[in-house]
């Protein structure tokens, strides 16, 4: 199986982001192990748990991303505040 050059760009994106994700998830799931006396999750609360993690780090990359794009505006000279201002 061969990807092309998109299919390409769309893993290089995602596999760090996942890896984030399993990262956080993991370490979200031992804090809660720990200060819950050593009882595991339940599958439920390992669900709320992985969310939470999925919602940190996709949060964190469509502020980063939204940053990134209003600094690359603002260096085109236009400026985000209405004429007058």
């Amino acid at each position: 199986m061969h990807l092309d050059t998109h299919q390409e760009a769309d893993m290089k994106k995602t596999l760090p982001m996942l890896a984030t994700t399993i990262v956080l998830s993991t370490a979200l799931w031992l804090g809660y192990y720990a200060t819950a006396g050593g009882i595991p999750p339940t599958s439920e609360v390992t669900t709320v748990l992985v969310g939470i993690a999925f919602g940190m780090v996709f949060g964190t990359r469509w502020l980063w991303l939204n940053l990134k794009k209003s600094g690359k505006k603002n260096e085109k000279g236009t400026n985000s505040l209405p004429p007058g201002n």
